[in-house]
């Protein structure tokens, strides 16, 4: 799994009752297994400018690298560590190693070639599993898609968990393509909205969706990386095939060598219209 749907599965899963107040002691082990893959990106790519297809096809099956990444993610060390946790009392610790570990089983059936030996120091037996989350040749297409729609609806959750609704975000999947189809907030919420929705940009690096007339989620999102940017033809899916039954239907006469274009604009006043890709056709 992608290291974004392990932080909220870890938030989802463990986050609940006595532990909700630990949520960054659980963000932290969700994150720590894949920590070294950061040490070792940052080291070949930046520090050595090796390419990309270098990096992921050689450099990471080095066996010294893979050795640091069965370190991070042994489930043998974590369950030592939660004993350690809960001998001293730290409930903080224990959701931390707990994090861990569930990250750690469920990357366990999803890693063939690049699997971990999750049961170091005991053994250095690898389970190559026949499904690939990444991979299409073993079903990463459409691992992918439901790996995307469960980390949008588990950050759904995680929005909504102290109380009220204060965001909401619903996306579709066209393609493998995320279309954040509506979206709202309160009025002082627009943070939790923001996490949202760039929970939901982060796989694919961006989506589809109506354009936020709100400068505060714009500057909101900003502060994430992400921008906001309008389609080039604000109709880009609407097309008028039948004039005639348009002006019928519209009630509207039809005006002599007039496009369709402008039959568009005098009907749907863009002024008064908003339109955006969505999945009610």
């Amino acid at each position: 799994m992608n290291t974004p749907a392990h932080v909220v599965l870890g938030g989802v899963a463990l986050g609940r009752g006595a532990w909700r107040r630990h949520w960054l002691a659980i963000s932290g082990g969700a994150l720590a297994p894949d920590a070294p893959m950061l040490l070792f990106y940052l080291v070949e790519r930046l520090g050595r400018g090796a390419p990309e297809q270098l990096i992921w096809s050689e450099l990471y099956f080095d066996p010294g690298w893979q050795r640091l990444f069965d370190v991070f993610n042994s489930l043998p060390l974590f369950a030592l560590g939660s004993l350690v946790a809960w001998r001293l009392g730290s409930s903080a610790a224990l959701a931390f190693c707990a994090a861990a570990a569930l990250h750690c089983l469920t990357d366990l059936p999803l890693h063939r070639e690049d699997a971990h030996a999750h049961f170091l120091p005991f053994s250095g037996w690898r389970f190559t599993s026949p499904v690939s989350y990444w991979d299409p040749r073993h079903g990463g297409r459409l691992f992918v898609a439901l790996e995307m729609l469960g980390t949008l609806a588990g950050a759904f959750v995680l929005a909504r968990r102290d109380g009220d609704v204060v965001a909401y975000a619903r996306f579709i999947a066209l393609e493998n393509h995320p279309i954040a189809a509506e979206f709202g907030r309160s009025a002082d919420d627009v943070e939790a909205l923001a996490s949202l929705l760039a929970a939901g940009f982060a796989e694919r690096g961006g989506a589809y969706g109506p354009a936020p007339a709100d400068p505060e989620l714009e500057a909101a999102l900003a502060a994430r990386g992400i921008e906001v940017r309008g389609m080039g033809d604000p109709n880009a899916m609407l097309r008028c095939l039948d004039a005639k039954g348009l002006c019928a239907a519209a009630g509207v006469d039809p005006v002599a060598d007039e496009s369709d274009a402008d039959l568009l604009r005098r009907v749907l006043p863009p002024e008064r219209t908003l339109f955006w890709p969505s999945d009610r056709f």
